[in-house]
């Protein structure tokens, strides 16, 4: 959240649904191109599609690219675990133990990722929706308003970072020819990017009217909202919990770019 709101101000939380036109192209383009091509993924049949000797260039610009958002990810990871919670413990084994147990999960096959988020993405929806249940005592609705006091420009800035979570649904084109349901992918596709764009959007706007203007000036602006979370002294102190659960996602992420 902290960079669509340094760009685009109290309207960043506009600015996923603005990015989300550019995946519906993403995952439209994919699965078109899967729909020709149903038995090959983006590396096959790209020389089919440019020629030979531009496919392979194309193959391993993207190749570079999978392998520096797997990095990017999974350092990430590393530097919220040793922020928040481990700060003592060195940063070569928080990132080399998430590194290696995902390369375990991947050795096993697609099919186990595919399990491991069929059985985890539940439960991350789930501790989603009850973190922004319980913020809601914490909200201030003066924190969004004026919505679009400087036009929309600001809001359409602040979609370039949300628009490189969207380009990531070029990965689709990895899965698609291991589906056994080839009829339902556009459906699925796209109800996953629905759900996508509404999760960026609510995200920004728990953060925006818990934190205001101070969400540009931390790292993990939801992370600090959920410390304000306090339910009759009693229930407190979940920003744990929800790190597991983050660390879940990110794990599943990082295996899809992995693999």
């Amino acid at each position: 959240p902290a960079g669509s709101y340094n760009s685009a101000g109290r309207d960043f939380w506009f600015s996923p649904i603005i990015s989300s036109l550019f995946g519906v192209l993403t995952v439209f383009s994919v699965t078109k191109l899967g729909s020709y091509y149903p038995n090959d993924t983006l590396i096959q049949y790209s020389g089919k599609v440019i020629g030979l000797i531009a496919g392979k260039i194309f193959g391993a610009l993207f190749l570079i690219y999978t392998l520096s958002v797997a990095i990017e990810v999974t350092w990430q990871y590393g530097e919220f675990v040793n922020a928040y919670f481990l700060p003592r413990t060195p940063r070569v084994v928080v990132l080399g133990s998430m590194a290696l147990i995902c390369a375990y999960a991947i050795r096993q096959g697609v099919e186990v990722i595919a399990r491991l988020a069929q059985i985890l993405t539940p439960v991350i929806i789930f501790v989603f929706v009850l973190v922004f249940i319980l913020l809601l005592p914490d909200v201030n609705v003066n924190h969004i308003l004026p919505i679009f006091g400087n036009g929309m420009m600001p809001a359409i800035k602040g979609a370039y970072f949300s628009n490189l979570w969207f380009g990531e649904f070029v990965v689709l084109a990895f899965f698609l020819p291991r589906l056994k349901d080839q009829k339902n992918i556009k459906k699925w596709s796209f109800l996953s990017l629905l759900f996508v764009t509404m999760t960026l959007a609510l995200m920004n706007i728990i953060s925006l009217l818990t934190l205001g203007s101070s969400t540009g000036e931390l790292n993990a602006p939801l992370i600090n909202a959920i410390q304000y979370i306090d339910i009759g002294n009693f229930l407190t102190h979940i920003e744990a919990v929800v790190m597991a659960f983050w660390i879940a996602g990110a794990f599943i992420k990082i295996n899809v770019f992995y693999y």
